[in-house]
């Protein structure tokens, strides 16, 4: 067998009309629980007590006046307001002022002498906001519907109550407090003004800022006359610098005094005319003599202005520097004087700050407590009873119609439950669908219940109604039909030419493989198969009893003589069926269908006939169809509708993926399809004979 065939989960609903037989199936279970389940719920209904509901509607309101803070009105954090409320109403101070206003020692004794009576009062009442409204509903549950009245208009009474004297308890905590803080207030004010007048007078603070002021001039005066100097000194410098590097012929010195000018054009012309009178005359004539005297005149007179000029510009630079010590140190000065009246300032305007803060503060604490006076004697409240609780008239408890609809609902899911869970518990295959999927093989064809045949027959033939050929008695024309179906699915499968070795087995004893194997013989030979039907269910054989074949000459004798099996072949009154008969078996039934014996006897009989049928017992329970299996060229399974068991048919599909002889498919016994109908519409339904002979019911059909 293939792989497919041995794997997969069965789908026993594949469709709607599945689950509407189960319910058919199992109607009375459910019927059945659903009574039960709605009996129940009706007398557990008839034994409870009224209950009645009283409910109370309390406004609580957002507007309110904070001693502390300004007048606010819907604050958009007002949430955790909300639920404090709620919350209040279920406190115990609230319900012991309804309980001690309701005089429960007088009304409810067992409740008032309960361990805790608040908590046991608060047993029957919830509190419920009424969505998007500042109303809360008080309701009060109870078997006393003028209890339950008084008992919510307790509460919410007690609750108003409860909220005004704490909003009247925190004014007057909140008056002390602001008196208290006043009073300090006060005295911290009048030192910070002492320690503000000291710091003016120990630092002589007159006139702060103007001083403050002229420091930060001076002090930015000086800076630049500072920079100034910086500057002109430097510049005297590098000078100082280039004439030092240039000597007495440097053009700075020049450029400082015009006379060193002058000297310097007349040494020039001086030299040149040196110059030209060497050209004539010689160095001993007193021309050239007179010429180079002048020359050094000249420039005596050049050194001795050069170190004047020098000189200068060397006492310029000193006064310079003197002058730049002198503002940087009067900037210095200045800037030292700045930051002290700077820290002075600072210092003084945190006093000041101090002493202002403390002014504001105390004008803010005397005008709250003036407010909160005020606001204890006006006592606003912003709780108070919106509706008060009127005596309840029906009881909200038990809800009959209600409890016996709901019972009725749960009576049919638990019944529906219980009739699917027992259907999944079930191990026997219910459709051929399941059967499908479990051996992976094809349907050859379904075969209905065999129709009961009449009390006469049955008299005179007690074997007929089980071992029955339809074929040949006419009683039954749905299942010759649905053998036919078979017949020519086997060769429709076998692409048109029947296997000439066909085994018939089953997973389990009475599943009708006996049956479907001689009415299927019967319906081959009559499609002009030549057909031998071999009996070789060795310890239980019953197609004799199918034909009425009484012969001394069997499968068992011949193998005892060891005379060939076609002296045991026996003709039936079906035109091209025969019969081969197993008899009694001496020794092991395994032992002689692996016999040389056997194999050749049926290889010899394979050429009388077109076709060999084998009848062989269930494949689970003994081995003798897994050794003549492979003697054989496919397999036909039966299963019995809701007798199979699907355990055997996993089993039996691991034994047939042992060998490798083909299954040719499966007949689903016992099955009546849903569509059944169609049939009896088309060939009409088995007339059903009256004590004179004619039709009583009959359904005629419409043949084409």
């Amino acid at each position: 067998m293939s792989q497919g065939r041995a794997g997969g989960a069965t789908h026993r609903f594949s469709s709607f009309a599945d689950y509407l037989d189960v319910l058919r199936k199992r109607r009375r279970l459910v019927l059945a629980v659903t009574l039960l389940v709605v009996a129940v719920v009706a007398i557990a209904t008839a034994m409870q007590e009224p209950v009645y509901l009283a409910s109370a509607r309390v406004l609580v309101d957002r507007y309110r006046i904070d001693p502390l803070q300004q007048i606010e009105i819907d604050r958009p954090d007002m949430t955790n307001f909300y639920e404090t409320q709620f919350e209040l109403i279920r406190s115990r101070p609230v319900i012991q002022r309804a309980i001690d206003g309701l005089q429960l020692a007088t009304r409810r004794p067992g409740l008032a002498g309960a361990p805790d009576p608040a908590k046991a009062v608060l047993g029957g009442v919830k509190v419920e906001v009424v969505r998007g409204t500042r109303l809360v509903d008080i309701r009060v549950e109870d078997g006393d519907p003028v209890f339950a009245a008084d008992l919510a208009n307790a509460i919410a009474n007690g609750f108003v109550r409860h909220v005004s004297d704490l909003r009247l308890e925190g004014s007057r905590n909140a008056y002390e407090y602001l008196t208290n803080e006043v009073k300090n207030m006060k005295d911290s004010l009048n030192r910070a003004e002492m320690a503000l007048g000291r710091y003016k007078e120990e630092h002589q603070l007159i006139l702060l800022p103007q001083r403050a002021n002229a420091a930060a001039s001076k002090m930015s005066d000086f800076h630049a006359a500072y920079v100034d100097a910086q500057t002109r000194r430097l510049e005297l410098e590098a000078q100082l610098r280039t004439v030092r590097e240039g000597g007495p012929n440097s053009a700075a010195l020049e450029a400082k005094s015009e006379a060193l000018a002058g000297l310097r054009a007349q040494e020039a012309a001086a030299q040149t005319e040196l110059n030209n009178l060497l050209k004539t005359y010689k160095d001993k004539h007193p021309a050239v003599v007179r010429a180079r005297a002048q020359l050094d005149d000249i420039r005596a007179r050049l050194k001795t202005e050069h170190g004047r000029v020098f000189q200068a510009l060397e006492g310029q630079y000193k006064i310079q520097k003197a002058r730049e010590a002198a503002m940087l140190q009067a900037f210095e000065r200045y800037k030292k004087e700045t930051q002290d009246l700077a820290r002075k300032e600072v210092q003084f305007n945190v006093l000041q700050r101090e002493a202002t803060v403390g002014r504001d503060m105390l004008d803010f604490l005397i005008k709250r407590l003036r407010e909160t006076g005020l606001s204890s004697e006006l006592n606003t409240n912003t709780v108070r009873v919106a509706e008060a609780a009127t005596v309840p008239t029906f009881p909200i408890r038990p809800r009959r119609l209600q409890n016996l609809l709901m019972g009725l609902l749960a009576g049919l899911v638990g019944g529906l439950v219980i009739a699917f869970v027992l259907e999944f518990a079930e191990d026997s295959v219910q459709n051929p669908d399941d059967v499908a999927q479990l051996l992976g093989a094809p349907l050859l064809g379904t075969v209905p219940v065999l129709q009961a045949v009449s009390p006469s027959a049955l008299k005179d033939a007690p074997d007929k109604a089980r071992h029955r050929l339809v074929e040949t008695d006419g009683a039954d024309t749905r299942a010759v039909e649905s053998l036919n179906l078979i017949g020519v699915a086997l060769r429709s499968d076998s692409n048109g030419s029947l296997p000439r070795r066909i085994l018939v087995t089953s997973a389990t004893p009475q599943e009708g493989k006996s049956t479907i194997a001689a009415n299927l013989a019967v319906t081959l030979a009559r499609l002009g198969t030549r057909v031998l039907l071999v009996d070789t269910d060795l310890r239980h054989p019953t197609l004799d009893r199918f034909f009425g074949v009484r012969t001394p000459s069997d499968i068992g004798e011949a193998a005892r003589r060891g005379t060939p099996l076609g002296e045991a072949v026996r003709p039936t009154a079906v035109p091209g069926l025969s019969l081969l008969p197993v008899g009694r078996v001496t020794g092991s039934p395994l032992a002689l269908i692996k016999s040389a014996y056997f194999s050749a006897q049926l290889d010899a009989l394979a050429e009388e006939f077109d076709l060999i049928l084998f009848d062989s017992p269930p494949i689970t329970l003994v081995a003798d169809s897994m050794a003549l299996a492979p003697l054989t060229e496919g397999i036909v399974l039966v299963v019995r509708h809701g007798h199979g068991s699907q355990w055997r048919l996993r089993k039996m599909v691991g034994q047939l993926d042992r060998i490798r002889v083909p299954v040719l498919g499966f007949v689903y016994d016992g099955y009546t399809p849903r569509d059944d109908k169609h049939y009896s519409y088309y060939y009409g339904a088995p007339r059903k004979r009256t004590s004179r002979g004619r039709a009583g019911n009959q359904t005629v059909g419409r043949g084409s």
